[in-house]
């Protein structure tokens, strides 16, 4: 009798685990270890991460679907990694300053000036834009030469700059969200930006708009994510 006790309880718990694993909705990879990821992008199958964590931060690539992963900061002279985006086999870090690989992070060169900042990219119709703290740049070359582009775009009071927090592109309309001045529309490559902010109520700082962190679009509504002031939902673009 003891015997089968002791077989029903195993029974139970064999139970118990295979059903808590089946039913796990997460599970931790191998690495990467110490960093603090805050970005991914991907080229075909290969997944990289970004970390702005200092020494321990950087690129990380993974080529099993992020079981493991691997450092790749060869010639990264910043790896304070806060953006990443590939476009056409090209691998773009952002954090201080933008750097591109062209042969899946083995090797890096610097994209543009190194003082800017980079908190964000976007990609559209083969060109990139990158946002920093002194405006957006775009590159139509692949990130051969780059352009600042941020006509119609007002500066930060608090900064004395441009500074930008995140970009969208959707069908070919840009959006630029600014550090406490609102989120910005272009319908022509980034040539002219037009406020999209009506509605986009202010912070809990007394700044006039919520500074917008992230945006993205879900059934034709453009949404926003804000530092403090929760999320914002747009039918028709901000305007």
């Amino acid at each position: 009798m003891k015997h089968k006790a002791a077989a029903f309880v195993v029974i139970i718990f064999v139970t118990h685990v295979l059903q808590h694993n089946v039913c796990a909705q997460w599970v931790k990879t191998n690495g990467p270890k110490n960093a603090n990821i805050v970005t991914f992008t991907s080229l075909g199958d290969i997944l990289f991460a970004g970390s702005p964590t200092d020494k321990t931060g950087g690129v990380f690539r993974s080529t099993d679907d992020g079981d493991d992963w691997v450092t790749v900061n060869n010639d990264l002279l910043a790896p304070t990694v806060r953006a990443l985006t590939s476009s056409d086999g090209i691998l773009y870090a952002g954090g201080t300053g933008s750097w591109i690989s062209k042969d899946s992070g083995a090797h890096w060169a610097m994209g543009y000036y190194y003082y800017a900042y980079t908190s964000c990219y976007a990609t559209d119709s083969g060109n990139i834009y990158v946002g920093t703290v002194g405006g957006i740049y775009k590159s139509t070359d692949s990130g051969a030469t780059w352009l600042m582009t941020n006509t119609g775009i007002p500066e930060d009071p608090n900064a004395g700059t441009e500074n930008i927090q995140s970009l969208f592109s959707s069908n070919g309309t840009l959006f630029a969200a600014t550090r406490n001045a609102g989120v910005y529309v272009s319908r022509n490559g980034g040539a002219l930006w037009t406020i999209a902010s009506d509605g986009l109520l202010g912070d809990v700082s007394g700044n006039p708009f919520s500074t917008v962190l992230s945006m993205t679009k879900n059934n034709g509504s453009l949404v926003a994510g804000t530092q403090f002031a929760g999320m914002f939902r747009s039918t028709n673009d901000g305007t």
